[in-house]
């Protein structure tokens, strides 16, 4: 509605600043005289028809969009392909990374599919709360983005390399260091 009422009202304004600035530039030999044709009464018909044509066709065209979204129903529809429930779990616990806890679950989703590590946290490594994320402490020229504890105050600078995916780099140094575990009980294993 806002962008109709836009191009309506530039629209407008365009053609006011075309009737009153056109008398004023200088004619050349090849210039066309645009208010002769405006008079003409043909003419007229025409652009008449054409902007009665054009609010037809918007118009029916909102009309059925409104009738499709009607049909579609209400609710926002959204694939996600986040986080999969870990179903067999190798192992599971709380590791220490960037100065806080996280906790980690290792497994995998089927039974012979590729393991890996669903990761929850940060927690408070005083008192297992989990930390807020979205901190700023201001230093004398930057922000500094922080974790802060709500329960006991506790604070840690988050890390610059990896801000905002500490997430995704704890679980791989957890998936690392399962296969590094799992192929050296794989080698202490009696040959079968």
């Amino acid at each position: 509605m806002r962008n109709r009422l836009e191009t309506v009202v530039l629209g407008i304004i365009g053609s006011i600043i075309t009737y009153f600035i056109l008398p004023f530039l200088p004619t050349t030999p090849t210039a066309v005289d645009f208010l002769q044709y405006g008079n003409d009464p043909r003419v007229r018909f025409v652009l008449f028809l054409a902007v009665v044509w054009y609010g037809l066709w918007r118009g029916l065209d909102a009309f059925r969009n409104r009738r499709a979204a009607k049909k579609r129903g209400s609710g926002v529809y959204t694939f996600n392909m986040g986080q999969r429930e870990i179903r067999f779990v190798d192992w599971s616990g709380v590791r220490r990374h960037f100065g806080v806890d996280w906790e980690v679950t290792y497994g995998s989703t089927m039974i012979g599919k590729d393991s890996m590590a669903r990761v929850d946290g940060p927690y408070c490594p005083e008192c297992g709360t989990e930390l807020m994320k979205h901190e700023q402490e201001r230093y004398i020229q930057w922000n500094r983005k922080m974790w802060k504890c709500p329960g006991c105050g506790f604070k840690h600078a988050r890390p610059k390399e990896f801000l905002y995916e500490e997430r995704e780099a704890v679980a791989k140094v957890v998936e690392r260091d399962q296969e590094v575990e799992t192929n050296r009980l794989d080698d202490l294993a009696p040959p079968s």
